[in-house]
């Protein structure tokens, strides 16, 4: 196959990468960007697109500030300027039988769909063999695209109603 074979490789993943993430705000007003490294690959730099409550678009650059190799998290700092507002990460633990829910863009015929699943937390500490992360599983669908979507619990009191309890790996 050789070195031509994986240089397309390389074109086409930088000319058609996908994926969802979620914009969260630090306590000091901070908004980042976590989704996880298939979406962004090698990239100093993401393009984010997003879509306010009135369903007008923003298309704005982010800088990559943390890759996780164990778990391939990625973490994006987001502009100054950045106008959407985050969800907050919640301080509740995981437990099992809570209800959760995913939502994200789904990958349907190289088009992005807005899918929102729910379900509930069917093992609240799963640690895969060879490492130390703590994983939550859950039986809410994660389809294609939506690797990096958000794991979210209801909070009325939070802004948009729902807090952030993890990401799909």
């Amino acid at each position: 196959i050789g070195y031509r074979e994986q240089s397309r490789t390389v074109i086409n993943l930088k000319d058609n990468a996908f994926g969802t993430g979620v914009i969260v705000e630090t306590e000091s007003g901070e908004k980042q960007l976590i989704s996880v490294s298939k979406n962004v690959g090698i990239a100093s730099k993401v393009t984010v697109e997003t879509l306010n409550e009135k369903g007008v678009r923003n298309v704005q650059t982010g800088r990559k500030i943390i890759t996780r190799a164990s778990n391939g998290l990625v973490c994006i700092e987001m502009p100054k300027n950045h106008t959407t507002h985050g969800l907050k990460i919640t301080e509740r633990s995981a437990t099992d039988g809570m209800d959760i829910y995913t939502f994200g863009y789904n990958d349907v015929n190289k088009k992005a769909t807005w899918q929102m699943g729910d379900g509930i937390i069917s093992n609240d500490r799963f640690i895969p063999n060879d490492t130390k992360d703590v994983l939550i599983q859950h039986t809410s669908p994660v389809n294609v695209g939506m690797y990096g979507s958000p794991l979210t619990i209801k909070r009325d009191s939070a802004p948009y109603g729902y807090e952030v309890m993890g990401i799909n790996i």
